[in-house]
């Protein structure tokens, strides 16, 4: 029975920021629903923290393969980088301004750009979510798109024992069955792992490994978050 809504400004865009007037009249109305849910694209900063903590809000953060993410958003920009109607669909990048040019870019030209401006984005999501659950800032419920792939009952089921609703677990079953027979409308993309390397070309690997190095006591090869070096493997 939760209420989905949207925390940002403008209900939308993908570098999502936590917006003070939403998240009250959402939250604090006498007359609203008594739970609550949200998918957003938010980086874990100091600011972010401070209004989910003020509302009680306690994220789960999904990990995946930075490669296989960046393959996956790049399959969704030639998919949606236009409305329903053909025009640019502004919020198709995570807090990367663009305009209808990005999408006449040749292919190898639009794999440089999305790869060097859309990296960073994944490199700090994550970085900042890692910090932010070490530092005991927010308390963060962990889980992975393998996991998630491989056993989806399980994994909804530690969700809901993450928020209090272990009395729910016997409900995921035929929940995860509907989903799984409505995938078409539920924008269901490929759901395998290793996609990423047909992607992304050693230069672009490269490029993922020196963003990382900013951020040394994350270890992203340990995570699976990103390859290991050749020279490492």
């Amino acid at each position: 029975g939760a209420n989905p809504f949207r925390p940002g400004h403008a209900l939308g865009g993908r570098d999502v920021s936590p917006y003070l007037p939403m998240l009250a009249a959402q939250m604090l109305s006498p007359t609203g629903p008594k739970t609550f849910m949200t998918h957003a694209h938010m980086i874990g900063h100091y600011s972010n923290i401070q209004l989910l903590n003020l509302f009680g809000i306690r994220p789960v953060v999904m990990k995946r393969s930075i490669p296989d993410m960046l393959r996956s958003f790049a399959d969704m920009l030639e998919t949606e980088g236009r409305d329903a109607d053909g025009a640019y669909n502004w919020s198709i990048l995570c807090g990367v301004p663009t305009d209808p040019s990005l999408l006449e870019l040749g292919a190898d030209a639009r794999a440089d750009f999305f790869v060097f401006h859309q990296a960073p984005w994944y490199i700090q999501f994550y970085a900042s979510w890692f910090r932010a659950d070490r530092a005991k800032m927010i308390p963060v419920h962990w889980t992975s798109f393998e996991e998630f792939r491989e056993d989806p009952v399980r994994t909804i089921s530690g969700i809901l024992e993450f928020y209090g609703f272990a009395d729910k677990v016997g409900l995921v079953p035929a929940a995860v069955a509907q989903a799984e027979a409505n995938r078409k409308n539920l924008r269901f993309n490929k759901g395998v792992s290793g996609r990423g390397v047909s992607l992304l070309k050693p230069h672009h690997l490269e490029h993922l490994q020196r963003l990382a190095s900013g951020y040394p006591d994350i270890d992203f090869v340990a995570e699976g978050l990103l390859p290991a070096r050749k020279a490492d493997s």
